[in-house]
């Protein structure tokens, strides 16, 4: 009976200013949802059920799927967010996360809503808009001096522990980046700071490569940090970041420990020992690239 009803509504005589008031429902419903690429058939409301044969007939819609259950709208019927519509509505989130206490959220540690766009450079200008956003928060927390308490005293916002620097070595030079890192107050300066530097940590006897160390930092990281004076709690913060490796030739001003530095580190690469290694490893490495051709 109910199939039957479905079926009686769907051949329903219907005008056009009908069919295109409930387009345009449906349009404003992708919209809402951040005009990703598609929707299923059952989460739309019902009243626009009977109409979607006649969008499919004006090519107003598409279905997929073996069983048609998912509609699609072109790229250039769809209603879509400017930008700056976009962060709208992430700053209104933001910022209710942030009345709440909820600054791991505010600093856009956690998922708020994504929004499709036409063009690449529409996208991008959205991401840059949500970034400065989160940026903003970040300002706000620390002129507030409420980063460094929230991230020591709420362990679930911390994330994993990476114990990046856990060698004698890297503990030493957490020591002198933090005689620079705690006389930084400021969010952006901080978040330069570590854009530029990177941290010598020791040479692989097994390659002896530089072991140089790029540190990825969070906004609640680098906030805590604009607070935190102490050695101990910069140490400790720092082992809560992500990282990647660099080489020496970048463009990054290298963190030494004391008793190191550019000349030390050339001269450890120079011995006999070291440099029958390096050519070992030249000479594996051009094996691999030759066997990787062939």
């Amino acid at each position: 009976m109910e199939d039957l009803l479905e079926m009686l509504e769907y051949i329903q005589p219907k005008t056009e200013e009908e069919i295109n008031e409930h387009f345009e429902i449906l349009k404003q419903l992708a919209k809402k949802r951040g005009n990703y690429y598609g929707m299923s058939k059952d989460s739309l409301p019902n009243e626009l059920i009977p109409y979607l044969l006649d969008f499919e007939e004006r090519q107003w819609i598409k279905f997929y799927g073996d069983d048609r259950r998912g509609i699609t709208i072109p790229d250039d019927l769809r209603d879509w967010h400017t930008p700056d519509e976009a962060v709208e509505h992430v700053i209104e989130e933001m910022e209710e996360a942030y009345l709440t206490g909820d600054y791991e959220k505010a600093l856009g540690s956690r998922w708020h809503p994504n929004f499709n766009f036409p063009s690449n450079e529409l996208s991008n200008e959205y991401y840059r808009l949500r970034s400065q956003a989160f940026d903003n928060s970040a300002r706000k927390l620390v002129s507030e001096q409420k980063a460094l308490d929230y991230f020591l005293n709420n362990e679930s916002i911390r994330g994993t522990r990476m114990n990046r620097f856990s060698e004698q070595l890297e503990k030493d030079v957490v020591k002198v980046a933090s005689e620079e890192i705690k006389l930084i107050t400021d969010f952006n300066d901080m978040k330069d700071y570590f854009d530029t530097h990177a941290f010598f940590c020791g040479i692989s006897k097994h390659s002896y490569r530089p072991e140089i160390k790029v540190v990825t930092a969070t906004r609640l990281v680098l906030a805590a940090l604009c607070e935190a004076t102490e050695p101990k709690d910069i140490a400790y913060i720092l082992s809560y970041t992500g990282g990647s490796w660099t080489g020496l030739n970048s463009k990054y001003k290298i963190v030494y420990p004391s008793n190191w530095d550019f000349n030390r580190v050339f001269d450890e690469l120079s011995t006999p020992e070291a440099m029958a290694v390096i050519e070992s490893e030249m000479q594996r490495l051009q094996r691999l690239n030759t066997h990787k051709r062939s």
